[in-house]
């Protein structure tokens, strides 16, 4: 005779047990579904970020964060090569304030840096970037209660599937299945150093003739430090104050987004609250590194390429040096990152010497 009370929970764990097989097959199997964004027109921006987890913990000086002028713009192995201090470039393309606070939450875990330097132009931005920006700044990041946390957040605007699909990507990338190569499982389930240490490397030169003219005020009103931008830039601060880390704000040089009126904005806000602000998209500043905006860039003024960036390099890292106080590193450490540098020029094919139009290196 059949036992309703007694089948009806053999059932219920049957069904239960199914689905923790299917949600555990899942979430072994993501890694492998996910796009690596490793290549040139990726910014190599997943293999930049999966190399951080590769850092031995605990031994990164300062976090770089923001968009693409970021990774153009700021290279941390040349800051350590010429001042001895170890960085990290976290820049994803078209990052907005609250994607850069979860990435600074998420790589607070794995490493404890005592500066962390961020990129301010993207705050006066609340529409939400494409869904690419999402999945480069969060696929790639280990599963934890941070990444949850940031996943859940209402910023997102993400529906229950598109909050799963950031927990079991194959949800979302199945239809890959097809494209999978060898280097999609390599890549899956290991970290590997990244010489540049997440900075990307650009010696074309595509001139921007125009010289100082996008920085003259545009005199639009609606020009303000509001809504999510405003937001989550608190919280990058209140982080900060929480972990003791000082941070400091900047604008590395490009033609787009930037202007005077931003800037004047961006300085009384720091100003009132007490922040360093360093904006390197001056007319002052750009004169002082003698940046060149006809060879210094290879996509006419939107990006730097490694001229530009070498001049921004050695300006700020003389700034961090000066403000971050002391460090030390371990000797393993400094035979690591030493090694880095010598691949780094290599992989590159630099040849290192400070041109003479550079006011902030000197050439020892």
């Amino acid at each position: 005779m059949f036992n309703r009370n007694k089948s009806f929970p053999v059932f219920c764990t049957k069904v239960f047990i199914l689905t923790l097989v299917i949600f555990v097959l899942c979430y072994l199997v993501s890694p492998i579904f996910v796009p690596k964004w490793d290549k040139e027109n990726d910014n190599y921006v997943g293999t930049n970020l999966k190399g951080l987890y590769a850092e031995e913990k605990d031994t990164i000086d300062v976090f770089y964060v923001g968009n693409s002028s970021v990774f153009c713009g700021i290279s941390p192995i040349e800051i350590w090569n010429e001042f001895g201090i170890t960085g990290y470039n976290i820049a994803v393309g078209s990052a907005v304030t609250w994607t850069e606070y979860y990435q600074i939450k998420n790589y607070l875990l794995v490493q404890s840096p005592k500066m962390i330097v961020v990129d301010v132009s993207s705050a006066f931005q609340n529409t939400p970037p494409a869904e690419v920006c999402y999945r480069k700044s969060y696929d790639h990041l280990k599963m934890s209660m941070e990444k949850i946390d940031t996943i859940l957040d209402d910023v997102h605007s993400n529906s229950f599937c598109d909050n799963l699909s950031f927990i079991l990507p194959v949800i979302r990338f199945h239809d890959r299945w097809q494209e999978l190569s060898k280097n999609d499982i390599l890549m899956a389930y290991s970290d590997d150093i990244i010489s540049s240490k997440g900075y990307n490397y650009f010696d074309d030169i595509k001139p921007y003739k125009y010289g100082y003219k996008y920085l003259e005020d545009n005199c639009n009103s609606n020009i303000q430090l509001y809504g999510d931008g405003l937001k989550y830039l608190k919280k990058i601060e209140d982080l900060c104050k929480e972990e003791n880390i000082e941070l400091v704000y900047t604008v590395v040089p490009t033609v787009e987004g930037w202007d005077n009126q931003k800037h004047n904005i961006m300085q009384k806000y720091c100003n009132d609250n007490n922040i360093k602000f360093l904006d390197i998209n001056t007319k002052e500043a750009l004169s002082f590194i003698n940046l060149d905006w006809e060879k210094d860039t290879f996509d006419k003024g939107v990006h730097l390429n490694y001229n530009g960036s070498y001049k921004v390099t050695m300006y700020l890292g003389k700034y961090v040096k000066e403000n971050i106080g002391s460090v030390s590193h371990n000797k393993s450490t400094i035979n690591s990152w030493n090694d880095n540098y010598i691949n780094y020029v290599k992989n590159n094919e630099i040849k290192k010497n400070c041109k003479d139009d550079i006011n902030v290196c000197s050439d020892n």
